[in-house]
């Protein structure tokens, strides 16, 4: 099998959330390898109703919800994440063609944005948190935290979707073929699969696809981080984010009736790359509305992962959060 007949298998489809105003899309886009989702953010001078996709304001949720802390060891007291954007899946329903994501529900996403973490080391599962409240007929804004400094509280924007293909980068490539390729003739390939559409597009909010890599690629640094399915429990209650009620109907934490599924043994997956056995969540490259900004350092992203196994199983809590900079 050629490296282009390869890349064309390995192409997946993404839902892509852009952070600006998006140029619209070519042919050459449209036919592109792997469909990507993508939304625009809308600053809206009304407030947007409930449960719709949105960045910023206050996250719609269930009576019982408690805001997510991040809570090492190295700050028992904790503090509360920022809330960044909430996804109502059934909006992505015909863009997501792999159905991987819920088709119902809704995703919000949070994050430590005081310090940053970079998702190097296990002291930081549970700085940027995702939770999937499966019943939507109920939920209204939640409060903000007194701790959670102003300066997180931010304006919000609606979400308009639209779908790209992308491709795996480089440095995942030569970990799942398991040579060193040619930058050159990885190029020309992708050229051909893509038409007109690298796979490397900054200044791009993703949900699912292939991500943008700035420095290593992700989800090796992912495998080795996360901690084991029987110890997640434990890890979750240490990062200041406790069992919450209504968990019967996946209320917050992302459970699912199969949450309890056995992890696949080691021996199972020992010759599968981890670029292949975990998909890219979210990827957040910074927001640019009227009289706001946010950015992420010397333009950095943030990397919301999960494997594929917890996604199917919808652990949503099981999500690694990866911080990269230019």
């Amino acid at each position: 099998m050629t490296l282009e007949q390869i890349l064309a298998k390995l192409a997946r489809n993404a839902i892509k959330i852009s952070m600006e105003p998006m140029a619209q899309e070519s042919d050459a886009d449209k036919a592109s390898a792997h469909s990507d989702i993508r939304a625009e953010h809308e600053s809206c001078a009304d407030s947007i109703p409930a449960v719709l996709s949105r960045f910023g304001g206050r996250p719609d949720v269930p009576s019982d919800f408690v805001w997510p802390v991040y809570a090492p060891e190295w700050m028992p007291e904790g503090r509360p994440l920022a809330f960044l954007l909430q996804i109502n899946c059934a909006e992505l329903k015909e863009l997501d063609d792999q159905s991987l994501l819920p088709d119902h529900g809704l995703l919000s996403f949070f994050y430590d944005l005081e310090e940053l973490q970079l998702g190097d080391s296990k002291d930081d599962f549970g700085c940027g948190q995702v939770l999937w409240f499966e019943e939507t007929d109920n939920l209204s804004p939640a409060s903000y935290p007194e701790k959670l400094p102003e300066d997180s509280h931010f304006p919000e924007a609606l979400l308009k979707f639209s779908s790209r293909k992308t491709l795996p980068s480089w440095e995942e490539m030569c970990e799942i073929t398991g040579i060193t390729l040619e930058d050159d003739h990885y190029m020309e390939c992708c050229d051909r699969v893509l038409g007109s559409e690298r796979p490397f597009i900054l200044n791009a909010t993703e949900i699912l696809g292939w991500p943008d890599v700035l420095q290593a690629p992700l989800f090796s640094q992912c495998d080795r981080l996360m901690p084991p399915l029987a110890d997640n429990k434990a890890q979750l209650e240490q990062s200041g984010k406790e069992a919450q009620p209504g968990a019967q109907d996946g209320a917050q934490h992302g459970d699912h009736p199969d949450s309890d599924a056995a992890a696949p043994s080691s021996s199972d997956i020992k010759d599968i790359p981890a670029s292949l056995r975990w998909q890219q969540l979210l990827q957040l490259d910074g927001v640019s509305l009227p009289d706001f900004n946010l950015g992420f350092g010397d333009d950095g992203m943030l990397n919301f992962c999960i494997s594929t196994d917890d996604l199917k199983e919808r652990r949503f809590e099981r999500t690694w959060v990866i911080y990269q900079s230019c």
